[in-house]
């Protein structure tokens, strides 16, 4: 009450010239009011814009350290004209906020040293095919070159795609950045566990649904034609052995790597659901659950050439060894030209013989006349004759040097000497006397010009007084 009367008092001490003057005073505060939340509104609008795109740049990224290799990568990619959050942001306004949000989640995990050395992100396929980028309409139509000189198609991995489930594939399953190095590109494992899995349908599994025949090739000095076999009926893996290595299992102790409650495993025998629930849903690595398949035609990759062993463990390890050029003591490694293109037992052995009550498979002149040209079986008659006929006659000269030896009465370090001489090439000869010189012709010869050098050699130390 009081505080009104003073302000009835002011008014009529003023009169109407004051009031009009107070209010004026009145509005040009108001005015001042609203420019300054005006442009301070502006000012943070602007900046906040401005640091919007600053650290939507690329090079933001390189903030965190543990971003610059892949930074690297990206700059030598086939991206390197896109910006990182075109792949790794949903398209969207909800896109971008959500995608600002998670980013500053790991920004600061990184700077509270709460983060891992491998950051994670998704790039969902909304991103792949987004306007202006990729379209399923054009990728369907192309049948890229790939590195594994390998033919690929598309749209043949589209399949599925609608529906969901077991059969869906998202551009990351394939496209994916493994190795630090590589950015986004094909993760070849993830074809060899689609494709060469022991339970894959042959429809799918088809070495020529991805590998032309190669047609004429050159090696150790011949040719072979390919074209020969493209109508017979002899697989691929008969000639080639040994291609693969794994069977791709996804063990269930993967699933804790993750989920820590038997109540997240009720389904994990459920391949529909699982992989519905982590390729589409959330990008998970195939090798995150998987184990890896690996796939090669290159003969360094292992030693294994040969199946006989998965049934006969070591009971023709003379042989193998022979085939792959290995073991003899002391003498050079030459390996068969048909080990070094990975064929099989079973490309030569394909002969039913009985022996010894058992049935045997043998090797056929007609097996090497089904790839080789007609009249090229003759030659395996003579390296087996070679094998019997050469060895016999060291084995005489290693009999003779023997009789020798054990007559020597001279200086015993020559005579210790000799004996562990024939003591290797009595080891070497019997590997060519077991694992056949027609399984090696070329390591066979070796093994027997060396014995013959050595054994020459041992009778001139016992010759010397």
């Amino acid at each position: 009450m009081a505080f009104r009367n003073i302000a009835d008092a002011a008014r009529r001490r003023l009169g109407r010239g004051g009031r009009w003057m107070i209010a004026a005073l009145g509005v040009l505060f108001a005015i001042k009011i609203v420019k300054i939340v005006t442009i301070s509104t502006a000012t943070v609008a602007v900046g906040m814009s401005g640091l919007l795109w600053y650290s939507s740049r690329p090079e933001f990224c390189t903030s965190c350290h543990n971003m610059q290799p892949y930074y690297d990568s990206w700059k030598h990619s086939s991206h390197k004209d896109v910006t990182c959050i075109a792949c790794h942001f949903p398209p969207g306004v909800q896109g971008f906020v959500s995608g600002k949000i998670a980013a500053l989640s790991q920004v600061a995990q990184y700077f509270t040293n709460t983060s891992g050395p491998k950051p994670f992100a998704h790039v969902r396929d909304e991103s792949c095919l987004r306007s202006g980028c990729h379209a399923i309409s054009t990728l369907a139509q192309s049948r890229p070159a790939t590195k594994l000189h390998a033919r690929f198609d598309h749209e043949k991995h589209f399949v599925g795609r609608e529906a969901g489930g077991a059969g869906y594939l998202t551009c990351a399953a394939c496209h994916t950045q493994i190795f630090r190095e590589e950015h986004m590109t094909v993760n070849r494992t993830a074809c060899y566990l689609c494709h060469l899995r022991s339970d894959s349908p042959p429809e799918r599994s088809k070495c020529t649904l991805c590998h032309e025949l190669p047609g004429v090739v050159k090696i150790e000095g011949g040719t072979f034609d390919h074209r020969r076999i493209e109508s017979a009926p002899v697989a691929c893996n008969a000639c080639h052995a040994g291609l693969t290595e794994g069977a791709g299992a996804a063990p269930k102790q993967r699933c804790l790597q993750c989920h820590n409650s038997q109540d997240n495993l009720t389904k994990a025998s459920d391949p529909e659901f699982l992989h519905t629930r982590h390729v589409k849903e959330e990008t998970v690595s195939c090798l995150d659950c998987h184990l890896e398949i690996r796939h090669s035609l290159d003969a360094k990759w292992t030693e294994k050439s040969t199946t006989c062993e998965t049934c006969h463990p070591n009971h023709h390890e003379s042989q193998r060894q022979m085939f792959a050029g290995m073991s003899a003591l002391d003498v050079e490694s030459i390996k068969s030209p048909m080990f070094k293109v990975r064929a099989g037992c079973l490309s030569c052995h394909m002969s039913v013989q009985h022996a010894g009550g058992e049935v045997v498979l043998t090797a056929d002149p007609k097996a090497c006349e089904q790839c080789h040209e007609k009249g090229f079986g003759d030659i395996l008659e003579g390296w087996k004759s070679f094998g019997v006929e050469r060895g016999g006659e060291v084995a005489q000269k290693l009999e003779a040097t023997r009789e020798a030896l054990a007559q020597f009465g001279g200086d015993p370090k020559v005579k210790s000497d000799g004996e562990r001489t024939l003591a290797r090439i009595e080891a070497n000869l019997q590997l060519v006397k077991i694992g056949r010189a027609a399984h090696n012709f070329a390591y066979a010869e070796a093994i027997f010009d060396d014995a013959e050098r050595d054994l020459a050699a041992v009778e001139k130390s016992l010759g010397a007084k």
